[in-house]
């Protein structure tokens, strides 16, 4: 299987993810997907209490586990970049 890239858009969506958290559809795939877009989610440090209760009512226990040990990823803001100079020796 080769690399996949997920990209999710949110605008004020917190409810809508606590939802998507602790619904029915549980499938490796949906997991997977869902962790994914928490790792980027802009507000998880705010709803991490609450996605951590959805994620056990809906018995995701890679979520549970993701959300009380892993930071999530810091984006680089638009624009930023760094050029490394490599000189031969």
């Amino acid at each position: 299987m080769g690399d996949t890239s997920i990209q999710y858009g949110y605008v004020d969506m917190d409810s809508e993810m606590e939802k998507r958290i602790s619904g029915d559809g549980f499938t490796q795939t949906a997991e997977c997907y869902l962790l994914a877009c928490l790792k980027s989610y802009p507000n998880i440090e705010k709803c991490r209490r609450k996605f951590i209760a959805a994620a056990k009512r809906g018995k995701r226990e890679k979520i549970v586990e993701y959300l009380l040990s892993t930071l999530p990823d810091t984006p680089v803001e638009k624009g930023t970049f760094e050029i490394s100079d490599l000189e031969d020796g």
